[in-house]
């Protein structure tokens, strides 16, 4: 599973797909605050219950089926970020009832999966490297 390799034009994918598309759907999927389960080239029924949640919390009719609307929004800049309770808690948010806000990844930093599928990955590299020197690794 190599989700770097998923060529252009994307293709529509569905529960059943597989291959290398699949994967980085999953990983921007994940960016994106979803849960598509293990990032394993495999479009299953975990996949498919986060394609539904995205594609409700970007305002997509919920398909569950990424097609070429859903794959611009996956790869669109900005993160969607759940609007109610119900979608924040499907996305594996935090809810605030404080302040009516989703807090996503429990409002932690990213996790290092987040950061590898093109997010600060500069940043990452260079953490790595810097704890590598400064362990005596490097």
């Amino acid at each position: 599973c190599e989700p770097g390799r998923c060529a252009s034009p994307r293709p529509t994918l569905s529960r059943g797909s597989t291959g290398h598309c699949v994967g980085l759907a999953q990983q921007k999927l994940s960016v994106k605050g979803q849960n598509p389960g293990p990032i394993d080239c495999i479009f299953g029924p975990l996949t498919e219950a986060a394609v539904i949640a995205f594609q409700r919390a970007a305002g997509l009719t919920a398909t569950g089926i990424i097609d070429q609307k859903t794959w611009a929004a996956l790869e669109a800049g900005a993160p969607v970020i759940p609007d109610n309770k119900e979608q924040c808690l499907r996305a594996g948010g935090v809810w605030d009832e404080a302040t009516q806000t989703c807090k996503l990844n429990g409002g932690k930093p990213p996790t290092p999966v987040l950061l590898y599928a093109g997010i600060g990955v500069a940043a990452l590299l260079a953490g790595v490297a810097g704890y590598h020197l400064v362990r005596g690794k490097g």
